[in-house]
């Protein structure tokens, strides 16, 4: 029984898809992702930013883009935002490789994109933490939705979140926090009337579903 964390910041994770920004490099036999984050697009370098982040993308280890994606709140103006997350979705397509999403308040722009570019990657948005009609809206749009391990300290709002994302499009992760992947998935489990190895099922499922790769086979 496996517990996936799709999106752990910490390179030591259990079963993990660890999170790479774009200037590392995989130093492991773990399975990575690895994007320009909205935060850290550098308005003189970032052409040249992501010509090298293609090459690193076309690695084996590399089995996600991102994370990457828009934020209102931070970050360079949002034109410069939309086309660095334009061509990353690009590089996502022609590598056949899905996409981990940041997302801060600009889920309509995100909606939108999608509808527009019609993707055929798997599009998860990691660590969701809004709206419950933006929640639906982006589950309509075919979007995964990845919950972290902080939302154990909102219990209901989680149970809001569980009891609307259908068990194909959830996956569960610790991001940049210490608490155990585990921790939410006992609660999860209990909440959807689920014994603990169902859901470490389903989710395993959703990854080979999503990254065509055994979940076994996570380091």
């Amino acid at each position: 029984m496996k517990f996936i964390d799709i999106h752990a910041h910490n390179k030591d994770a259990k079963d993990a898809v660890i999170n790479l920004m774009h200037n590392e490099v995989p130093v492991s036999d773990k399975y990575f992702s690895i994007g320009m984050h909205p935060w850290y697009i550098d308005n003189v370098s970032y052409k040249t930013d992501l010509l090298n982040l293609k090459n690193k993308i076309a690695k084996l280890e590399i089995v996600a883009v991102g994370e990457c994606g828009l934020d209102k709140l931070q970050g360079p103006e949002s034109k410069i935002q939309e086309e660095v997350f334009t061509v990353q979705i690009g590089y996502s397509e022609f590598y056949m490789k899905p996409l981990i999403i940041h997302c801060v308040k600009a889920f309509n722009e995100l909606i939108d994109l999608k509808r527009q570019i019609n993707p055929k990657q798997n599009w998860i948005i990691h660590g969701f933490f809004s709206k419950t009609t933006i929640l639906k809206q982006l589950i309509k749009s075919g979007c995964s939705i990845s919950l972290g391990t902080t939302l154990l300290q909102k219990p209901d709002k989680l149970k809001e979140y569980l009891n609307t994302i259908p068990k194909e499009k959830l996956f569960f992760e610790t991001d940049d926090h210490n608490k155990p992947i585990e921790s939410i998935y006992l609660f999860a489990a209990l909440h959807l009337g689920l014994q603990t190895e169902e859901l470490c099922t389903q989710i395993s499922k959703n990854f080979h579903n999503t990254f065509s790769i055994d979940a076994k086979t996570l380091a």
